[in-house]
């Protein structure tokens, strides 16, 4: 059951994209992609970012595996090398806040690497599954907690490129 279509994902994420290129107008920020789900969003915010010359920094991240429920403990596969971070400003992009703590973890690593100033930008967030105080600074919508899927989010790998948002029943 589709419950976000293609056209307001699209619309939300220029309105995201003018929000972020105001704030980072005058600055060269560091994009820091978590995949697998966050590639889609990402890729779709960064090209409504506005005379932004930006540096992309991907990671791959894991928290569901084949299940339904975030495990808790978000697996990082990859390193985060603190030269990328030190002294620069960071946008963190993920594709869903769930229990917060996925997001926490990178924000908090990334923060320890001593960069400059930190923000995060979520386009879902499932705020009744949160486990840890975090919410993001910039966030697409909010959904109630049910299991969803397309736009980058999947179901055991399967799922991601639908261009909307649907949830499993």
């Amino acid at each position: 059951m589709q419950i976000i279509p293609e056209e307001k994902i699209r619309q939300r994420v220029r309105e995201l994209g003018k929000k972020i290129s105001a704030d980072y107008a005058g600055k060269q920020p560091t994009i820091l992609i978590l995949t697998n789900g966050g590639i889609f969003f990402g890729v779709d915010l960064l090209r409504e970012l506005k005379n932004i010359p930006a540096r992309i920094e991907c990671v791959r991240v894991s928290s569901y595996k084949s299940g339904t429920r975030s495990s808790g403990n978000p697996e990082i596969f990859g390193t985060l090398e603190p030269d990328d971070f030190a002294g620069r400003d960071i946008l963190i992009i993920d594709d869903i806040i769930d229990t917060g703590r996925t997001l926490k973890r990178i924000r908090d690593q990334v923060e320890n690497f001593g960069a400059k100033s930190v923000r995060t930008c979520a386009f879902l967030d499932k705020p009744a599954r949160r486990e840890v105080n975090f919410y993001a600074d910039y966030t697409g919508y909010e959904i109630d907690d049910v299991f969803v899927v397309g736009y980058g989010l999947d179901y055991a790998g399967n799922f991601r490129e639908l261009p909307f948002v649907g949830k499993i029943c």
